[in-house]
């Protein structure tokens, strides 16, 4: 064989064995990690998936300080998105920090309407400083990387405005994750009658911190979820989770992960499965 056509078929090996080691390594970024930030009597979840990011509501003003802290530890310098699923103190509290601090590239609401003075400061400074503004309603998509995003439910006039909430899907692969903000049980029998095969999901995070209004046994019904998580303080005043709720999800044979207990709580999609991955506390 001649010295060329040696150094081609040489070639052609380091080639196919390049190719071979591309297909064959662990690439934990192609993976969606579910990071669902301990914030004390708030909601938090960050999601993120070959380097992009969305934080699903920011926590109460007092947590500010851990949820940076969390956010830092995550390697997020800029959130492509930051969905506030309805105005209460506990779910937009840091939304103007992180706006003022972090770049935030599309800011996603159910209402651009103020509804008192602070949340019409997150709008302002919003409109100073993102590139986007969107405000979604029922059927509206999202792309986070790889993963789409489907707003199930929002709503502008809401009496309660826990029942303005951005009820989120997310699809990753073959896996489905359900976000219910503070939706209580009407909007879920709202769902359960216009969209029950868009509950089905892995992954629930327990609408309104737990609270006996929500996750009723006929939406968990229509949902069947494998995993769930909880965010709540650590010996709240409202006795969060309630007792009927974890006992709905006990029935249908769901783990149950709450933040008072578990602390900051992390699963990982790999676009077949979701798995737990760690907790902050009792580890």
């Amino acid at each position: 064989m001649s010295r060329a056509i040696t150094r081609q078929v040489a070639l052609l090996l380091a080639l196919l064995l390049a190719l071979f080691t591309l297909g064959c390594t662990d690439t934990p970024d192609a993976d969606l990690r579910i990071t669902v930030i301990d914030v004390g009597q708030g909601d938090a979840t960050l999601l993120s998936q070959a380097g992009r990011h969305m934080l699903i509501d920011t926590g109460s003003a007092y947590a500010a300080d851990a949820l940076l802290r969390e956010l830092e530890a995550n390697g997020v310098k800029k959130l492509d998105l930051l969905v506030l699923t309805h105005p209460h103190e506990d779910h937009v509290g840091n939304a103007r920090r992180l706006l003022m601090e972090l770049e935030v590239e599309t800011l996603v609401v159910p209402t651009d309407i103020a509804v008192d003075f602070g949340y019409d400061l997150v709008l302002a400074t919003a409109r100073e400083r993102c590139d986007d503004l969107r405000v979604v309603c029922a059927g509206d998509e999202i792309v986070l990387g790889d993963a789409r995003c489907t707003v199930l439910y929002a709503q502008v006039n809401a009496e309660d405005w826990n029942d303005a909430s951005i009820v989120l899907r997310v699809e990753y692969g073959e896996t489905a994750l359900l976000f219910m903000g503070d939706a209580g049980a009407k909007i879920e029998a709202e769902l359960l009658r216009k969209m029950p095969q868009l509950l089905d999901c892995d992954f629930l995070r327990v609408g309104h911190h737990g609270s006996e209004d929500a996750t009723t046994g006929a939406f968990l019904s229509a949902a069947t979820p494998t995993l769930a998580a909880v965010g709540c303080g650590e010996q709240n005043t409202y006795g969060f989770p309630h007792a009927a709720v974890l006992e709905n999800l006990d029935v249908m044979g769901v783990r149950v992960w709450r933040t008072d207990l578990d602390g900051t709580v992390v699963f990982i999609s790999d676009g077949e499965n979701i798995r737990f991955h760690s907790k902050s506390k009792g580890a």
